[in-house]
């Protein structure tokens, strides 16, 4: 601490000690030369600037609305399978031939939450052990898991219930789309300005 006046500045112990070798240079020098003044600085050396750190801090930051985005293109997937084999009648002809309802879901909702797992599990290894981003590395296994998981199987119910409202599969898949990227955008965008993530 150092009073001037009447303000009370804090200082840190670098500065502290600088200030100190200052008063005590400058108490020396004008002793002997009057007319003579030292100006005090200090530098680190070496300055090895952290490229990594600061290029995975960027990185992440975009990547709070691009991982989700990457995760959420399953949806218009699985929103176009169920709508065109309603357009193309293909659940009718299964009826007639004795398809039970209950089994016709149990199956596609089998089947697209495989195939979302396949899917996460290429996705997680590749940013753990490829790209080593830290968002894979330092988030811990269950919780990145059970989040990616719980994504997927939100996913397949949506799925399920938009198709109860299209009857082309073009227009199923655009909507999807539409829906999965804005919506995952939106969702982002309002936790990070919300100040859920630090960069």
């Amino acid at each position: 601490m150092e009073d001037v006046g009447n303000t009370t500045y804090i200082m840190r112990p670098t500065e502290g000690t600088l200030a100190l070798a200052d008063r005590m240079n400058q108490a020396y020098i004008r002793s002997i030369f009057n007319e003579t003044y030292i100006i005090s600085g200090q530098q680190f050396m070496p300055f090895q600037p952290g490229i990594r750190n600061e290029a995975e801090k960027v990185i992440n930051a975009i990547g709070n609305v691009v991982y989700p985005v990457l995760l959420a293109l399953s949806l218009p997937v699985f929103l176009y399978t169920i709508v065109l084999e309603k357009e193309q009648k293909l659940i009718q002809n299964m009826k007639i031939n004795g398809l039970k309802m209950m089994n016709y879901w149990l199956v596609n909702f089998v089947f697209n939450t495989c195939m979302y797992l396949c899917t996460m599990i290429v996705y997680i290894c590749f940013g753990k052990y490829l790209s080593g981003l830290t968002f894979f590395t330092d988030t811990q296994p269950f919780v990145l898991l059970a989040a990616f998981v719980g994504w997927g199987l939100n996913q397949v119910s949506l799925a399920f219930v938009y198709s109860c409202f299209l009857n082309n599969s073009q227009t199923a898949s655009m909507i999807g789309y539409a829906i999965s990227i804005m919506m995952t955008v939106i969702s982002s965008t309002s936790m990070i300005t919300g100040g859920v993530y630090d960069m």
